[in-house]
């Protein structure tokens, strides 16, 4: 059996599942919506949530290093990785998942922000942002957003970002993602 890369991104998928999986095992198996979860249950369906979004983003960045070039992190110049470390942290996540996808694709006019699949990218990231600020609106939603439909969906947004990443760029599948993402329990 081929192990796959160990690194941020597959331990960010890692996470997700486990979450997920601990989340649902400590949950009754008859849930219902009015139902209370305990902060416990909440912590792990926050963590899932989270780890979806954090893979996706370590994702796109390591689809960008490898566009432009970069095999190995360890050899950047301190002129490389000050650069790099820039475009990571300046572009907006919609711009990593459009703009991006347009230059892998060697198609910058290539349309991407009204598809499904982008607008799900968008929701996970919404969650996130409700899930991290610190302001009142954002912790009344966000109690709303820990359930473990949503940690599910989170999970389930990976698989088609995935999905449709690949049918977009044509690159070929990774044997991990194949084995461990696409084929995950649902």
């Amino acid at each position: 059996m081929t192990r796959k890369p160990h690194n941020l991104i597959t331990s960010y998928w890692d996470d997700s599942q486990y979450f997920s999986t601990a989340a649902l095992a400590l949950i009754p198996k008859k849930i219902e919506e009015h139902d209370y979860i305990s902060p416990e249950n909440k912590r792990m369906i926050r963590y899932a949530i989270l780890s979806s979004f954090f893979f996706l983003e370590a994702f796109i960045n390591a689809e960008y290093f490898e566009a432009e070039g970069y095999s190995n992190p360890r050899g950047l110049t301190i002129a490389e990785n000050n650069k790099l470390d820039s475009i990571f942290t300046e572009t907006y996540f919609e711009d990593k998942w459009s703009k991006w996808i347009g230059f892998f694709c060697n198609d910058e006019e290539l349309k991407v922000k009204g598809t499904k699949e982008f607008q799900n990218i968008k929701k996970l990231k919404d969650w996130r942002n409700y899930l991290t600020h610190y302001k009142l609106n954002n912790l009344m939603t966000a109690n709303n957003i820990e359930t473990i439909a949503n940690a599910k969906k989170a999970n389930q947004i990976v698989v088609d970002a995935l999905k449709w990443y690949y049918s977009l760029t044509k690159k070929q599948i990774p044997e991990w993602i194949s084995r461990d993402v696409f084929k995950m329990p649902v």
